[in-house]
């Protein structure tokens, strides 16, 4: 559901402001700092590519059934299923699994605003700008700070009263092997976790009659008519799977493997060969440098725009008194 209410706050400013000095600085800032991110993702695929390829050349593949003692200290390459003995617990909300992860997710419905700005020219020449605030209320796993709202009427609670947590087993296996945990920030094949009345049911005594179940979801409030402060939880878990994977070899565990262009270390989920795997690796590294390359690309022409624009006045004006209009609202508290 969705809620919106705008306020329109309308100033007026010189008419060579938009050209001015401090539009300059900004479109220099702009510039030098994508070309500076340009330079750094470049320099980073090249980085990228260099680790890969070496780690390419020196990866064996083994057998994950039984740990060859001659293989220490070398790139190995293994698929198995991972798995754990640990059951892990959210002793809060009553969910206990055998799982690799699970996490517990914390949203609470809030009031978000966002400014737009809309300029103009007045019958004096002057530039007139719009700022327009719009209020939604949306779902968030964070605190929106609203003591900088402009309307000051729309407010949040100061704390979730509730933090999203995840929890790892602490002994993952993959046949003979066990994973370092270098790697878990790499298990992210999140599926979402069913929940059921007897979870309600295992809630803790001191929020027993606070939460209901909406499908899969704890919900504190009323879920058809969702109020500012209200909260759901929901959980995601990994269970054990398949998956493949690249490391140095030490003994018995899998850890990250030490190059001169750094630390190698690859997890995906399936049966993939050591080619499939580095080549996913490659894949993702060269989409990650596209989505830079676009971002930089688009603050490149932004930062020209502002850098490099004339002001269509070459006397400076005094600045019109402000003025503020709202649509049809009564005006809000200071």
């Amino acid at each position: 559901m969705r809620h919106i209410r705008r306020r329109r706050r309308v100033r007026r400013v010189h008419q060579a402001e938009a050209g001015g000095i401090g539009s300059r600085i900004i479109g220099a800032v702009m510039l030098a700092g994508a070309l500076a991110g340009l330079w750094w993702s470049e320099s980073r695929l090249a980085e990228q590519a260099r680790l890969l390829e070496a780690g390419r050349s020196a990866a064996v593949s083994v057998s994950a059934d039984r740990v060859e003692r001659g293989n220490d200290g070398r790139l190995i390459h293994i698929t198995g299923r991972a798995v754990t003995d640990a059951v892990l617990q959210d002793g809060e909300f009553g969910v206990s699994e055998n799982a690799l992860k699970l996490q517990r997710i914390v949203e609470m419905y809030q009031w978000e605003e966002r400014k737009t700005e809309r300029r103009r020219q007045d019958a004096s020449g002057h530039t007139v700008v719009e700022d327009r605030y719009s209020y939604n209320r949306v779902w968030s796993n964070r605190v929106i700070n609203s003591d900088r709202f402009y309307e000051r009427r729309h407010r949040n609670p100061s704390s979730m009263p509730f933090q999203s947590r995840t929890y790892a087993a602490p002994d993952i296996r993959i046949g003979a092997f066990r994973l370092d945990d270098v790697f878990l920030p790499d298990l992210d094949m999140y599926a979402e976790y069913p929940l059921s009345p007897s979870h309600l049911q295992n809630v803790a005594e001191e929020l027993q009659g606070r939460f209901t179940l909406s499908g899969d979801v704890f919900y504190a409030g009323n879920p058809s008519m969702p109020n500012i402060g209200d909260v759901r939880i929901k959980f995601r878990i990994i269970r054990p799977l398949i998956v493949s994977v690249a490391g140095r070899q030490n003994g018995m565990v899998i850890g990250a493997y030490e190059t001169e262009h750094g630390d190698l270390r690859l997890l995906r989920d399936g049966a993939l060969t050591a080619e499939e795997l580095f080549d996913a690796a490659e894949q993702d590294s060269r989409r990650w440098t596209w989505w830079i390359r676009g971002g930089t690309g688009l603050l490149i022409l932004l930062g020209g725009y502002l850098l490099f624009q004339r002001s269509n006045r070459k006397e400076p004006q005094e600045e019109s008194p402000a003025a503020s209009q709202n649509d049809g609202e009564p005006p809000a508290a200071a």
